[in-house]
Parts: structure tokens; sequence; C-alpha cells
């Protein structure tokens, strides 16, 4: 708890206030979705039927989910974030219980940002994602000059719904964090498929930079290892900071996202617009 406080890195809806009493603007959706989401849906007299029971049940669902899930990889990070003093102190202590929470953390991010998408999805579209891409008149349809990836479909698509016209403050914002979602998504499936270990690429590094000592035993002087192990340690202490940015920076994308949605479903419901363009 400690190393995500320093890192100010907050449960989901922690960012939506500044102090007890004023909402954060930056997250002003989460705070909507705090005073007057899920209570006011639980009340038909407020909701005055804006939801079926269908979409009711499957709005709850994914929040509930999503919320879940957030937390989980926040502790996650928080586990990795702890031991990141103790794995940066020596490139070849390979510290597997800190990669298991970095590892842990990005499939977790994974599931969130599905989550983050579907919760869109249930809100703009009223349909599931995998419903959502068969009613798509084409996988490789274009919008506009882009050519999104199946998990920026949507944000982009919501554009041409009328109910979504009056949103294009947060559709844009939605658009540029799915974009950095997916990169991220995309980042973690690399290091799922291609990497194996950051032991296995520390190895083949120092052999790559070492060809002409590794291949002698007899040139092995102390300068050349000291300077190997130097710049193993440099490349170590990158990666670790990498990786650890990497998955805050991603929590971060997804509360924000998760913000925006929030903040149209509050508007579609209540029928008031904060923000327009």
């Amino acid at each position: 708890m400690s190393a995500l406080r320093s890192h100010g890195i907050l449960s989901l809806f922690n960012y939506a206030w500044l102090n007890e009493d004023d909402p954060d603007p930056e997250f002003i959706g989460l705070a909507k979705w705090s005073l007057d989401g899920l209570h006011a849906i639980f009340q038909p007299e407020r909701n005055d039927n804006f939801y079926s029971q269908i979409q009711f049940e499957s709005l709850l669902t994914i929040c509930d989910d999503l919320e879940a899930l957030m937390e989980v990889s926040r502790l996650a990070i928080g586990n990795a974030l702890w031991m990141a003093d103790m794995v940066k102190a020596d490139a070849f202590d390979h510290n597997h219980h800190f990669w298991l929470n970095h590892i842990n953390s990005m499939t977790l991010l994974g599931m969130a940002s599905d989550r983050v998408r579907d919760l869109f999805l249930l809100i703009a579209f009223d349909e599931s994602f995998k419903n959502y891409l068969k009613s798509r008149k084409g996988p490789n349809r274009r919008i506009g000059e882009l050519e999104p990836n199946h998990y920026q479909y949507p944000f982009h698509d919501a554009f041409s719904l009328p109910k979504m016209e009056r949103y294009g403050l947060q559709l844009t914002a939605l658009q540029a964090l799915a974009k950095a979602i997916y990169e991220q998504r995309d980042a973690r499936n690399d290091t799922v498929h291609e990497v194996a270990t950051q032991a296995g690429i520390r190895t083949k590094m120092w052999f790559r930079n070492n060809e002409g000592v590794a291949s002698s035993r007899f040139n092995n002087s102390f300068s050349v290892i000291n300077d190997s192990w130097t710049k193993a340690q440099e490349a170590h202490l990158h990666t670790i900071d990498n990786s650890l940015a990497a998955v805050s920076d991603w929590y971060l994308n997804l509360v924000r996202a998760t913000s925006h949605i929030f903040d149209i479903e509050h508007s579609l419901r209540v029928g008031t617009i904060i923000r327009t363009t």
C-alpha cells in the first residue's frame, strides 16, 4: 500500500475526489457514478425505466467486474513496485517474484481493458462485443483516414451515432485512450508470445555484447568482465523502470477511460450535458 501511495496509484473511485467535498474535474465521470450511478439505477423512480432489465443486469455485472479487475491489477502493480528496489540491486538475481507480479498485472490489466470496451459498447451501442463485430459492415472498413484495430472500432464508430453527437470531447479523448490501451495490450502479447524470461534475455545480451570474450577462456580479464557487468546492470535498471512505467501508465489510462464512459452514461441517463463540443 505504501508503494502504491508513493506512486499515486489509487483505487478506481478514489480518483473521483480532490477532497471529501470536491470532485476532481479530470475524473468527473467517476464522481457522477459514485453519487448518482449505481444507487440511482437501483431506484426505479430515479431510473425512469431508462434501462431494461437485461441492460440493467449487464451494466452492473460489467461495472462490478471492471472495478474488481482494476483493484486486483492495482495490488499486483503494488507488489511489483514494492519489490523493485530489491530486484534492481542485482541484474543476475532473477527475482521471479517481481516478474510474477509484473506479468500478473499485465494479464489483469488486459482483462480490465476488455471490460472498459464492453462497458462502452453497452452504453453507446447496447451490444456485446461479439454481436457488435457481427453487426459491422466489415472487419476492415475504413473510418475516415484511420484503420484502427478491433479494440478501437467502437470508439471510432460511436461518432456516427446520433445519440452520441454531443459527446465529441469525451469520444475524442476515448479514441486516443483506446489507441494507447491497444498498444499496451499489444506489448503484453509480445511479452507473452516472444519473451521467455528476463534471465534468458540478459544472458543472450551478455553473449551478444561479448562475442570475443565468451568464445575464449583465456580472454576474461577483470576490466572486460567489469565493463560487461556495468552494461548489464544499466540495461537491467532500464528494463525494470520501463516495466513499472508501462503497467502504471496502462492502469491510469483505464481509469481515465472509465471516467469518460461514466460521464457519457450519466448524461444520457439523466438528460443533462456537462461538457460538449
